[in-house]
């Protein structure tokens, strides 16, 4: 009887320890996701008057499906390049913010928010998104 229970203890254990093994998004992995900010400037009457790379902005990283607060975050680089590495499998999340508060012709007064979604599919994958245009 007591082998029997060292026995189903045992695999008990195993079977919890598997379960543990499965691997959620966020770091941990080898794939990488990067990208461009293209940002668009606008006067106040939505006039267009110049656009560039944005360096030194904030890009915000969300792991799996949660809404809320961000996970991850980095700044652009001189030419407006930004990159995450050691991502695991899964589903994410990149936002930033936009801002339409200095112009009044554009109808979106205040911060708004771009975001992309995305996924890695192998563990080793580099994914490499297409420019996120903001409005300053």
């Amino acid at each position: 009887m007591r082998s029997i229970l060292k026995t189903l203890f045992f695999f008990m254990v195993i079977l919890l320890v598997c379960m543990r093994c499965t691997k959620e998004p966020g770091v941990g992995g080898s794939a990488i996701v990067t990208g461009k900010i293209y940002a668009e400037d606008y006067n106040a009457l939505g006039t267009l008057t110049g656009t560039y790379y944005a360096q030194n902005y904030k890009v915000y990283l969300i792991y799996g499906n949660e809404s809320g607060a961000y996970d991850d975050d980095a700044n652009t680089s001189h030419d407006g390049s930004f990159e995450f590495t050691y991502l695991q499998k899964g589903d994410y999340e990149l936002f930033v913010y936009s801002d339409y508060s200095y112009c009044l012709a554009c109808g979106n007064a205040g911060d708004s928010v771009v975001s992309v979604k995305f996924q890695i599919t192998d563990k080793k994958q580099e994914l490499n998104l297409s420019d996120i245009t903001i409005f300053k």
